[in-house]
């Protein structure tokens, strides 16, 4: 490709420029005619588009003039009309209208350009081509080899490089070697061993993500991968030269899809599982004092009495109690979620009336149970509600937000915490000594703790068993995972290397 035995001048003249590719001093006119085509540019030449030093900023402004020239000859050759339905087909909701429409166009040049083809074989890249590349500069030119090759994968971050972007691996590769994803916003908000579903653009000396880029969580990874695999060989079967990178290439939008509709599907479960949901259960005294009932609660051990807030304009109530799980009928966990704790739920005693609250429909069912077996004629069932717990969060969350956003806006107060000083920053320093010392017992007991993702085994054990060591390599990724995000947003320093130690994992440390 290159053309680096040119004899450069031996000094520069005032529209010279030193040239890293010839060593010697180039205009700026001949290194944007040759840049990338027939010299060898270095990585950290400041004025190649392609490289690293040259930053964000120049690989934007050439991408943005070739997309827009992109654009042009596709809807020259295959009709407005034509190209506006396929935008719309292919458009994802990516969290704001900007970045749907960027995605969706990303995607619509690359079918249109290197994917699709016509009678002859032919790509529109490939007449693109036989026209000598009419309107294109030479840095466009460049890109356009580049993004021509791109192709879907799975990225998996290994580690931030600073001000650069992302030491990542390609996991539809498994035997490429790693490379640096440029982007410098991304090395900012990205932990370790994220899982990005996106087209890769492959450059010289590093590599682009494309702006549709798609988390996919550690819980639905494998589902994901298996899926795909699935469709892949099904259509293998018609077309065997067909590979997985350009089997995703072909519909890029179901990839994206199947990752939000497992999401949604692992959402659910989960919510099954947690069994988050606000109950309540109301009965009135059946014709007994609330001193007869009190007396009931302060004899079984299982009720402890406790202050609670009121919030105003609601009754307040005579006494209120902790209810605790007799062991004997505690619930259980259910499938895939935490342990269960061993508290039933909050009862308040009002002078007409008993209220049960309970986080759960099977706590809910139980406390049904147990308030018949304690009070009998004392109370009589009235009336109960039931909410889903994770919607009256999400709300409760969601308007917490509005109003602090309105009230930045009416009274000039940020929205940020500020430094904490004196009493405040001794305050927050011992609930990080807490915090600390929390994790130190959560990690040294989840050690030989049975885990789900391990076939019921504990790491410990798992460590030992070289068939599950991969099931044991994901669950301590999606663990590190998490705490680097914990790490990031709470300016902590926690670690789980002595744990990676204890399981032979040396190299997620």
């Amino acid at each position: 490709m290159a053309d680096t035995n040119t004899t450069p001048a031996a000094v520069g003249g005032k529209s010279q420029r030193p040239c890293p590719a010839t060593h010697g001093f180039i205009s700026p006119a001949d290194c944007g005619a040759r840049r990338g085509s027939q010299l060898d540019c270095p990585a950290d030449c400041a004025f190649f588009p392609f490289g690293i030093a040259g930053g964000d900023e120049l690989w934007v402004k050439t991408d943005s003039a070739w997309m827009k020239k992109a654009v042009d000859y596709i809807v020259a050759r295959v009709t407005r009309p034509v190209f506006e339905k396929r935008l719309k087909a292919l458009t994802l909701p990516m969290g704001s209208r900007e970045l749907d429409l960027h995605c969706a166009l990303y995607h619509a040049i690359q079918l249109f350009l290197f994917i699709d083809r016509d009678a002859a074989g032919r790509t529109l890249a490939d007449r693109w081509e036989a026209e000598a590349w009419t309107g294109l500069n030479n840095d466009e030119r460049v890109m356009l080899r580049y993004r021509r090759a791109a192709l879907p994968t799975v990225v998996e971050v290994q580690e931030t490089v600073p001000g650069v972007g992302l030491r990542s691996l390609d996991l539809l590769e498994p035997a490429a070697e790693p490379f640096v994803l440029l982007d410098r916003g991304a090395s900012q908000s990205v932990v370790r061993f994220t899982r990005i579903l996106t087209w890769l653009v492959r450059l010289p000396h590093a590599a682009r993500l494309a702006p549709t880029a798609i988390e996919v969580q550690p819980t639905i990874w494998s589902a994901w991968r298996a899926e795909v695999q699935r469709q892949f060989e099904e259509a293998v079967k018609t077309r065997p030269e067909l590979t997985l990178k350009r089997f995703l290439a072909e519909d890029p939008v179901s990839a994206a899809r199947l990752v939000g509709r497992l999401n949604s599907l692992h959402r659910l479960e989960m919510l099954d599982a947690y069994d988050l949901n606000q109950c309540m259960a109301v009965y009135r005294l059946n014709g007994a004092s609330y001193q007869q009932v009190e007396t009931v609660l302060r004899g079984i051990s299982d009720f402890t009495p406790q202050d609670v807030k009121v919030p105003p304009n609601e009754p307040e109530p005579v006494a209120a109690f902790t209810w605790h799980q007799p062991a004997e009928a505690a619930v259980p966990a259910a499938t895939g979620a935490p342990p269960a704790n061993n508290t039933l739920g909050l009862v308040r005693l009002f002078e007409d009336a008993l209220v049960v609250d309970t986080t759960s429909r099977r706590k809910h069912a139980l406390a049904r149970q147990l308030v018949e077996k304690h009070f009998n004629a004392l109370v009589a069932f009235e009336r109960e509600s039931m909410a889903d717990l994770d919607q009256v969060m999400r709300a409760r969350r969601a308007r917490e937000q509005t109003l602090s956003q309105a009230e930045a806006v009416v009274y000039g107060r940020p929205t940020t915490v500020p430094a904490p000083t004196g009493d405040v920053a001794s305050a927050q320093a011992e609930r990080r000594r807490q915090i600390e010392a929390a994790h130190a017992d959560r990690y040294r007991a989840f050690l030989d703790e049975a885990q789900p993702a391990l076939d019921g085994v504990s790491p410990r054990a798992a460590a030992a068993r070289p068939e599950l060591r991969p099931k044991l390599v994901e669950l301590m990724k999606s663990h590190l995972q998490r705490l680097a995000r914990q790490n990031r947003d709470e300016g902590l320093a926690l670690s789980l290397d002595p744990v990676l130690d204890e399981l032979a994992l040396a190299e997620l440390k």
